[in-house]
Formats: structure tokens, C-alpha cells, sequence
């Protein structure tokens, strides 16, 4: 009797690769078998007392090749999460996700996903953060080219998570200041989810070669998000735009970058609806507030 595939995911202990695992385990567990790649022991043991029943595999990092082998060996399906680092800095990040890939194929494994971002679709505006992203999208597509793997991308937009601090002021402030710019900020749940549902899959090749834009279900400005946050916090909020001033100052360059470009230009982003379609489910901005603000 042959057994379910084994998913390896790297790093488990990353928001995607932590939502990911969560919904593999809670939802599809009668379908795959779970490995979880940590870059030490620390970041494991909470994950090993969650979910008793996965592999735990550490000393796994993207930083030193020889060590990757592990991640991978006997696995049947990858989840690969591009490394972030700020200390480290992006510089390097697409060869590491590159490293990555190259170890899962020699290792075997059949079918990888990867997630890069939105920014894949502008390299000449959004330069700092698509040149992360690029090389490893087109490196996979080649592998796929000559029937090495089977792949999926997933691109995320704007992350939820990102507006949390200026949420968590705001209750405290009564001011959301945040950039001035409409788009559907995604939860890193839904992302996580979404690689989930292509892993679980009794049917890979539907997402072989597939790039799924992860999106949120609502276009929001910030006055919508204030009005949300409100709601939540059952707080009077309002919103006040940052300047670009008041954003270089926090952003990293790369960030700063991307924003610049949409807001100067007035860019808007197309919406998908792939998280719906691959889960059907869809995290609002409300039900992530709920999820995620600590009230004080």
C-alpha cells in the first residue's frame, strides 16, 4: 500500500510556512504526511508539541548548502519560502531560494511551491523587491521546462500583518497613520492556505505550472481601515495619511521603493480571486483585526 505524499516545508517556523503547516495538519492530514525544516532546534519545539504526529527536521539554512540535503530527502512535495532576514539584508535572498529549489530537486522531490510577491509584475519600479523574486520564478520555470518538477508560484500583495503597529497605535492614539493608498492587504493565513490546498491536492497537475496572485477580498483605502479598526477596538479612530517623509523613515528601501511607485503613480493593482477559488475561504481585514489585536 503506497503511502501519502511527505510535503516538506521551509521554514516551517515562517508566517507562510507556519500557516501552511497548521492547515495541512488541522485539515488535510489524512492526505499528506508533514515535515517541518527549522534552522535550529529553538524554532521547533513548540511546533513538535502542536503537532505531535509531523517530522521534525533542524539545522536546516539556506545560508549553508551542505545542510540542506536534509530538508528535502525522501520528500515528495516542497513548500519553499523565499528566507527574509532584514539583518542579513535581500541582496542574496533570490540564490538562497535557488539553493533551495536545487536541493529539493536533487533530493527527489516531484512537485515545488514557491512564494515570491505582487512585485514580480513591475522589475523596473518596484526593482528592489522584484529582483528577490525573479531569478528563482524563472529558475523553476526552466526546471519545469525540462520535466524536472512539477511547480507552482504564489504572489502575494500587501501583507495585513504590515499594518498591525500603526493599528495597534491607532488604539491608542486614536490616529491610523498609514500610507494613502487603496489595494487588498492578504493575510499570511490565506497564503498559507493556498499552499496548502495545492499540496493536498489529489490532483497536482491542475497546478502545475500555475502563479496564483494571493489577494485580500476587499479593496480598502485608509479611511475604510480606520472605519474597521473602530469597529473592533470599539475605539473612535481616524485616518491621517503618512508622507513620504514619515515612511522613508521606517520603511526599508525596498518597501519605501514600492510604495513611492503605486502611490505617486496611482497604480492599481489588478484583484484576483485565486484564494477563494483554491480554499474557499477569504480573510477579511475585520476578521484579521479580531484575530490578531491584542486589547488593552
Amino acid at each position: 500500500m503506497s503511502q501519502n505524499p511527505l510535503v516538506s516545508i521551509m521554514t516551517a517556523n515562517s508566517k507562510t510556512g507556519s500557516a501552511c503547516l497548521h492547515e495541512l495538519y488541522t485539515k488535510y492530514s489524512n492526505s499528506v504526511r508533514i515535515r517541518g525544516v527549522f534552522r535550529s532546534h529553538d524554532k521547533s519545539s513548540i511546533y513538535a508539541t502542536k503537532y505531535p504526529n509531523i517530522e521534525i527536521v533542524t539545522g536546516c539554512d539556506a545560508t549553508q548548502v551542505e545542510t540542506l540535503s536534509k530538508a528535502f530527502h525522501l520528500a515528495d512535495y516542497a513548500l519553499i519560502v523565499t528566507p527574509l532576514d532584514p539583518a542579513r539584508g535581500m541582496k542574496n535572498d533570490s540564490d538562497l531560494t535557488i539553493s533551495m529549489i536545487n536541493a529539493a530537486v536533487e533530493n527527489g522531490v516531484k512537485y515545488i511551491i514557491i512564494v515570491t510577491s505582487f512585485t514580480v509584475h513591475y522589475p523596473e519600479k518596484m526593482s528592489l523587491l522584484a529582483s528577490r523574486d525573479i531569478p528563482s520564478e524563472d529558475h523553476l520555470r526552466k526546471l519545469g521546462e525540462k520535466q524536472k518538477i512539477k511547480w507552482t508560484i504564489l504572489r502575494p500583495g500587501f501583507f495585513m500583518d504590515n499594518t498591525l503597529p500603526a493599528v495597534q497605535k491607532s488604539i491608542k492614539t486614536g490616529i491610523l497613520k498609514i500610507p494613502d493608498y487603496s489595494t487588498s492587504y492578504v493575510s499570511t493565513k490565506d497564503i498559507g492556505k493556498s499552499a496548502a490546498a495545492c499540496l493536498a491536492s489529489q490532483n497536482i497537475r491542475q497546478h502545475d505550472k500555475q502563479c496564483y496572485e494571493i489577494c485580500g477580498p476587499e479593496i480598502l483605502n485608509g479611511e475604510k481601515m480606520a472605519k474597521i479598526v473602530e469597529k473592533v477596538s470599539n475605539r473612535q479612530i481616524i485616518f491621517q495619511s503618512l508622507s513620504k517623509e514619515e515612511m522613508s523613515a521606517f520603511m526599508s528601501k525596498e518597501a519605501f521603493q514600492t510604495f513611492e511607485y503605486v502611490i505617486d503613480e496611482n497604480v492599481s493593482l489588478p484583484h484576483y480571486d485565486h484564494v477563494k477559488v483554491l480554499t474557499n475561504e477569504w480573510t477579511t481585514y475585520e476578521e484579521y483585526l479580531k484575530d490578531n489585536l491584542e486589547h488593552n
